[in-house]
């Protein structure tokens, strides 16, 4: 997105842009910059890194990039892959039908949601881990999220490394 015609713009980076929790992309005009007014800051944001962010006044560092540790994390954060769109749609579209190819493969109904969350067996965790599978089991309910950098092998591994142990 080209946010130069923005005052402002900021967006969260995490899920749907596969980067780290706690991270999110802010830009602002040039000119704006000074009407800013920070009151806290990580480690990578100060003049001295190690000695600046402790007790008052905040001490940041005024060269360009100075904070930039949301970036540090993200390139890497899940296996790297190049989509280009014709429609903001297609991820989604690709997402929901690995849902709904694995929910078939485990003898359910199509949904419309690219999150699948079921009732498991308790040793459903141990048998995703085995199988490659990264999921959460969260009060006794599996919690699939497929999303861009899956695959078709992805959502059949899953697939067959859950039939017979998935239930509404």
């Amino acid at each position: 997105m080209d946010a130069s015609r923005f005052a402002y713009t900021i967006c969260a980076g995490y899920r749907w842009l596969l980067a780290p929790r706690g991270t999110c992309f802010f830009t602002v005009q040039p000119e704006l910059t000074g009407d800013l007014i920070p009151h806290t800051a990580g480690w990578y944001t100060g003049v001295q890194r190690w000695d600046s962010f402790y007790g008052s006044p905040l001490r940041l560092a005024r060269t360009p990039g100075a904070s930039m540790s949301p970036r540090l994390g993200t390139p890497g954060s899940r296996r790297p892959q190049l989509w280009i769109c014709s429609t903001r749609s297609a991820p989604h579209t690709h997402a929901l039908g690995l849902a709904n190819r694995f929910r078939a493969g485990v003898d359910l109904s199509p949904g419309d949601s690219a999150i699948v969350s079921l009732a498991t067996e308790p040793d459903v965790g141990a048998l995703l881990e085995r199988a490659g599978i990264v999921a959460s089991v969260r009060s006794g309910r599996l919690r699939l999220a497929f999303h861009i950098n899956n695959s078709i092998d992805d959502a059949d591994r899953a697939a067959e490394a859950l039939s017979g142990q998935v239930s509404l």
